[in-house]
């Protein structure tokens, strides 16, 4: 089974009752390669912006 987590939701869920531990992700990359790495850092940091 595969879907989608919206990880942005979850981060502010956890921010805003002031978790501040450590959130691991599971992911693949949707790009193969560097590319795949940089979208994959970008996404994070949006995440983490958010």
């Amino acid at each position: 089974m595969t879907g989608e987590i919206n990880y942005a939701a979850i981060v502010r869920w956890l921010r805003d009752r002031r978790y501040a531990g450590v959130i691991g992700m599971e992911h693949g990359n949707s790009v193969a390669g560097r590319a795949g790495e940089d979208r994959l850092i970008a996404a994070y940091r949006a995440i983490d912006a958010a």
